[in-house]
């Protein structure tokens, strides 16, 4: 019972022998790879690119305004939704060549892929849902 879970201590959990006034915070590699590779987090990523896609609007800059929005309480700068925007249609057009690496992608973790979604498009959001989900101002308090 003493012994913190491995992702716990990943994010500067506090041990569990005593109590701690001030957390301190850290940023580490570590922790971004967690943040991409977990199972959990990739998992959270999917969801909410499948909330994107299906309640945040009919283009790709309103739906990842929407995802934005979600994780950070605000409106994604136009340097942020263009650089955004630039990155969904790499994704896109890898995706859309490599629909067996986009299942593979929406097959991980427990929750069922949406089958009314398009794999390509799905899997794009899922990556830009990752990079917003993974942004120091999404992990860090201010």
């Amino acid at each position: 019972r003493t012994v913190a879970p491995p992702r716990m201590s990943v994010f500067d959990g506090t041990g569990r022998e005593m109590c701690r006034v001030r957390k301190e915070l850290t940023n580490t590699p570590m922790q971004a790879l967690t943040l991409q590779n977990d199972v959990t987090f990739v998992e959270a990523a999917r969801q909410l690119a499948r909330r994107m896609l299906t309640e945040g609007g009919t283009t790709s800059a309103e739906q990842i305004t929407y995802g934005w929005r979600l994780a950070l309480s605000r409106p994604p700068s136009d340097a942020e939704l263009s650089l955004l925007c630039r990155a969904l249609d790499r994704h896109l057009a890898i995706y859309s060549d490599r629909r067996d690496e986009a299942l593979r992608l929406l097959s991980y973790g427990e929750s069922e892929r949406d089958e009314r979604l398009d794999v390509s498009q799905q899997a794009a959001f899922t990556v830009i849902a990752q990079t917003i989900l993974n942004l120091d101002e999404t992990i860090m308090r201010d």
